[in-house]
């Protein structure tokens, strides 16, 4: 099964790690500080967007399991590429990973990784 969405990790395609609806997408607004004019109105604005990323990982072999491991702990912050939901199209951030599981890293020993494992990647 050809999986609908984009998941790249510095280019390395991971789109068929992800189990059928384990996809979500977040496009947050980042605002400036409040600024009170004299007419005692509090006014703020959009500094910039910051996408957010949550995928469910599918059970996984030792091999795909290890270049999983490989591009997540790679020296430097990963580049993602992956479809926003919000926007419709692709994007490619740099994101680190908001809770790195230790699970991964426990399972990767142990040769055998349980589906169900979330990870979450934030935009920095």
């Amino acid at each position: 099964m050809s999986y609908p969405y984009t998941f790249k990790i510095n280019g390395v395609d991971f789109s068929d790690i992800i189990t059928r609806y384990g996809y979500q997408t977040v496009y947050d607004p980042i605002y400036s500080e409040s600024i009170t004019t004299m007419d005692m109105v509090e006014h703020t604005a959009v500094v910039r967007y910051k996408h957010g990323l949550t995928i469910t990982v599918r059970p996984l072999e030792y091999t795909r399991l290890t270049q999983l491991t490989l591009a997540l702990s790679a020296n430097g912050i990963p580049s993602i590429t992956f479809t926003s939901l919000q926007l419709n199209e692709e994007v490619t951030a740099s994101m680190r990973l908001d809770s790195y599981t230790s699970e991964l890293v426990l399972q990767n020993a142990s040769r055998k990784l349980l589906g169900g494992t979330q990870l979450t990647f934030v935009e920095l």
